[in-house]
């Protein structure tokens, strides 16, 4: 719901008695968010248009190029097959054809690899653009402190890996690294792919936004969690060494812990559903283990799409945000349910 639509609707049923917000004020709202959603929107589109005009230049220069190259190839080989005006013998033009040959094949390569290189770097300063502004746009809410944006920047593979999620994996793949703090944890997210291997390609059991939060403690167990989806959903798998403590049709949990469910409680998991498993959604994974808790959204693959023909739309960063403000609230849940769950065991 938008802010602007989201004020009307309280205007009309609140209370005579309540204190109101001037239609003033709240157009003052409406208008400074716009503003930063047209700034970031302008920005990005900016780079994107810039690598758009390298491209569609370098298409132009490529075909001039092919055309010369064509030209000098076929001229080389006219002076190649050129007989002297006896007859006999060779023309005295071969060795000028033969280095007009290699002279062309060697220029088409550097000047090829230079175009490549432009092309390359025009790219990589639009990926940087596109994900440090909409990455300040999501996680700038005035609670995280220390934001860093890496735009090309990696977790580990263990870093997924410890999230005893998934067997089999054979190797991630991320960007868009994000360290911030939070309420004194320590945050970090990403754009993550874990992969398997299906019939020799490269497949994703995971794709999507992961978040690694580490808070001070002593939890010495595994929980792992999944929200279960639709058909694009792989059901969690890592399960060796753990007891599944309880298996519906909208979510499972297995633990080596015999109290798991005070820590995933009634309240964690109604904190949890607060992510709806709908588009673009297809599910959600969720772990504690050795003090780090991991969550990941798994999401349909035109959510983690770069925008290249297409205008940027805001839509998927939005929905970033909003789920990041549940990921908040899931994190302090946890948290909480472990801090209570050592004090009633002591």
């Amino acid at each position: 719901m938008g802010l602007k639509k989201f004020v009307e609707e309280k205007e009309t049923t609140v209370s005579k008695k309540e204190p109101q917000v001037s239609t003033k004020e709240t157009q003052e709202v409406v208008e400074k968010t716009n503003s930063k959603e047209t700034t970031l929107i302008n920005k990005i589109e900016a780079a994107r248009n810039e690598f758009k005009a390298e491209q569609k230049k370098q298409k132009k220069l490529n075909y001039l190029v092919t055309a010369i190259m064509i030209t000098i190839l076929i001229g080389a080989f006219v002076l190649v097959m050129t007989r002297p005006v006896d007859g006999e013998g060779s023309s005295p033009f071969v060795w000028v054809g033969i280095a007009l040959m290699g002279g062309c094949l060697i220029g088409s390569y550097f000047v090829t690899s230079a175009m490549k290189k432009s092309l390359t770097s025009k790219a990589n300063t639009y990926i940087e653009k596109l994900f440090e502004e909409s990455s300040t746009y999501v996680y700038s809410d005035g609670v995280n402190k220390n934001i860093t944006v890496q735009p090309l920047g990696k977790m580990e593979d263990n870093d997924f890996y410890e999230g005893h999620f998934y067997s089999n994996l054979k190797g991630t793949k991320s960007r868009n690294l994000v360290n911030f703090t939070r309420n004194n944890l320590s945050y970090s997210s990403c754009d993550l792919a874990a992969n398997c291997l299906v019939k020799n390609r490269l497949s994703p059991k995971f794709l999507g936004k992961f978040y690694k939060i580490e808070f001070k403690g002593n939890y010495k167990h595994t929980t792992i969690l999944q929200m279960k989806g639709n058909n694009l959903s792989i059901p969690i798998d890592n399960v060796d060494g753990l007891n599944l403590i309880e298996d519906n049709e909208k979510y499972i949990i297995y633990s080596d812990d015999a109290d798991a469910k005070k820590i995933v409680d009634g309240k964690l998991l109604n904190t949890i559903k607060l992510i709806k498993i709908n588009d673009p959604v297809v599910d959600i994974i969720f772990s504690i283990k050795n003090n780090t808790i991991r969550i990941g959204i798994d999401y349909v693959d035109s959510f983690l799409t770069i925008p290249v023909e297409e205008n940027f739309d805001l839509k998927f960063t939005k929905k970033s945000m909003e789920d990041f403000a549940d990921i908040a609230k899931i994190v302090d849940q946890t948290v909480a349910n472990i801090n209570k769950s050592k004090k009633t065991s002591k």
